[in-house]
């Protein structure tokens, strides 16, 4: 279904070619479906049309394309000897049919029924646009509020249906535009103020706890999970994603654990599951690094408790009513206990000279009813307190120990050394040495400080826990009357063109990182994910391709439609045609960019 449906679209493009050529008395030597061997053929007026064996597309052989070609005759039924603006319009016909036919394609897509994620935020990225602002996990946008730039400055709303809408607006958006985005929080709507820093600052990932699939005789079986439900609590734990999820149930093996669910008819039920034990395809390495450093402030977001009580970058917390807190695991269990109550927290702020300051901080509640209070701790490599079954709990490290290096040997006896800053640098140099003995320096915290070397032996982890199931991500469904849906769909179909300029405009200013560009492997992906969600799902995304490739084919540059144009546009101007000489170097060139383009997205799709 995905290759027929991509091959159509280059079927079509090379139908807009073929149709505008015969028009205008071109002759065509070849009409072909599909590419290769020809399967079956037959000629009629001259043209041979042919079914090829593979079925990508298609191609369009005009008779004297190129003038430099020995094949060219100059004969007038050529499409060199005809008038450059009719050979335009010949080249500009492909990306005519392609967007014409974007609009059946998103109409009957709407008649469907299109799924596209929902506008409701999971896990938002540090330090993106969003992060920077008071939105909070679980929340739902509505609409997006932002001002006109008319004389007459006013506020406009715009409905967010999906999370394509939030993305295409944000998008459109100058860098730097403030504005306010309405949201659903625990059943009651509110404002949230944001600046839209373009789509490499959006930061909201959209919930992906919806389950797809059930395997039989499975933990989720036995305790009535269903495809549709979505799990939106394990454990007392609000889960958003498949990553919540996970986390919620890693130390849940042959425990029966709590989980509330919520069924597709809006039915919230609570059940219990026990997770079983499966063997990892691939062992982890741990020293249980995880959350041991001291509770350190690296930042707080913006309306956050911590912000209220005036947390600062660098500040240590010491004691939680007058309690010594020693990590940061250690602090955010206590935070999680105490949502909706005030707490007092000692503070060491300073380091040359630190003062002793105490701070009152009245803790959020997540939608599960778990504390939060908006705060990321520092990435140090400093020890709070070593989690029990860590290796390092034979070591007898202390509060404010550094460790500060790390040497090992491979499996294949390579000596590995590295400084370590962070205990992010520590894991992944387990990571490299996987379960072999790993020597630490560490400078002890004493009056004196002194430095002291340990060896340790990383554990190593074999199995998870596991439910049974396969999650996707949360849809909402848009689907329409052949009224609405025609209505709807042209509308999408402008929205998706217009969409695409700015991007390629964004892009050539720099307010957009070419990192977001998908190629060849990360088009068939989407386009295999969206065939599986159904036809509707599939038509919309032909839409969105069919527009792309009709822009992008239209480009300025050589071996591109847009390219050759430019070629007869020079030369409709200055009344002869560009030198074969320079239409080769052009060539040359603009086989260069569109190549270097291929390369540079399918590293992109590699690396996603």
């Amino acid at each position: 279904m995905v290759i027929f449906g991509l091959g159509i679209i280059i079927f079509l493009h090379e139908l807009g070619h073929f149709i505008v050529a015969r028009s205008l008395g071109i002759r065509i030597e070849v009409f072909s479906i599909g590419f290769g061997p020809p399967l079956w053929k037959i000629k009629r007026g001259g043209t041979e049309y042919r079914i090829a064996m593979i079925p990508l597309g298609g191609f369009v052989k005009p008779a004297g394309e190129f003038m430099s070609s020995p094949d060219t005759k100059g004969a007038p039924d050529e499409m060199s000897s005809k008038p450059p603006m009719d050979r335009a319009k010949v080249l500009v016909a492909g990306a005519l049919m392609n967007f014409i036919f974007a609009f059946p394609f998103c109409i009957i897509a709407y008649l469907i029924g299109v799924n596209l994620m929902a506008p409701s935020v999971s896990d938002i990225g540090y330090g993106s646009s969003e992060w920077h602002s008071t939105l909070q996990k679980g929340d739902i946008i509505t609409s997006i509020i932002k001002t006109s730039t008319s004389k007459n400055a006013k506020e406009i709303e715009i409905p967010i249906k999906n999370h394509n809408d939030y993305r295409r607006e944000i998008i459109r958006l100058p860098v730097g535009t403030p504005i306010k985005l309405k949201v659903k929080r625990n059943g009651q709507e509110m404002l949230v103020d944001i600046t839209a820093n373009g789509s490499k600052a959006i930061g909201i990932q959209p919930y992906s706890n919806i389950i797809q699939s059930v395997q039989p005789g499975s933990a989720a079986q036995k305790a009535g999970l269903e495809t549709g439900d979505e799990i939106i609590e394990v454990n007392g734990e609000f889960t958003t994603s498949a990553q919540d999820i996970s986390s919620a149930i890693s130390q849940r093996i042959s425990l029966l654990t709590p989980m509330k669910i919520r069924k597709p008819n809006g039915q919230i039920k609570t059940i219990t599951a026990t997770p079983t034990s499966v063997k990892s395809s691939a062992p982890y390495y741990d020293l249980g690094l995880s959350g041991i450093m001291p509770v350190i402030i690296s930042e707080t977001r913006k309306g956050s408790p911590a912000e209220n009580a005036g947390l600062q970058k660098g500040d240590r917390i010491t004691e939680v009513n007058s309690t010594p807190v020693r990590s940061w695991n250690n602090f955010i269990a206590i935070i999680k206990s105490s949502a909706g109550k005030e707490l007092t927290l000692t503070i060491s702020r300073g380091n040359i000279t630190p003062t002793t300051l105490s701070a009152k901080i009245l803790i959020a509640s997540d939608p599960a009813g778990k504390g939060l209070i908006g705060a990321i701790s520092s990435n140090t490599n400093e020890i709070g307190e070593v989690k029990e079954n860590s290796p390092l709990l034979e070591l007898e490290l202390a509060y404010g120990d550094r460790v500060i290096k790390a040497t090992a040997k491979t499996k294949k006896n390579t000596a590995l050394e590295t400084n370590i800053s962070t205990f992010s640098q520590l894991q992944s140099f387990i990571g490299k040495t996987k379960d072999q003995p790993i020597e630490i320096t560490v400078i002890k915290s004493l009056p004196v400080p002194v430095t002291q070397t340990y060896t340790v032996t990383p554990n190593r982890i074999s199995e998870r826990s596991e439910l049974g199931i396969g999650l996707k991500i949360k849809t909402v469904q848009s689907n329409y009357s052949l009224k609405n849906a025609i209505i709807e769909g042209s509308k999408e179909t402008m929205d998706l063109g217009l969409l695409t300029y700015q991007m390629l405009k964004k892009l050539f200013q720099g307010e957009e990182s070419v990192k977001g560009l998908a190629g060849p492997i990360g088009i068939i992906k989407v386009s295999y994910y969206m065939a599986r969600e159904g036809a509707g799902d599939f038509l919309w995304l032909l839409a969105l391709i069919s527009i792309n490739l009709a822009i992008l084919n239209l480009l300025p540059i050589p071996v591109l439609d847009g390219g050759t144009i430019v070629f007869c546009f020079i030369e409709k101007i200055k009344g002869s045609p560009v030198s074969i000489k320079v239409q080769a170097i052009a060539q040359y060139i603009g086989l260069f960019i569109l190549l270097s383009l291929v390369a540079l997205t399918t590293i992109n799709d590699i690396l996603r």
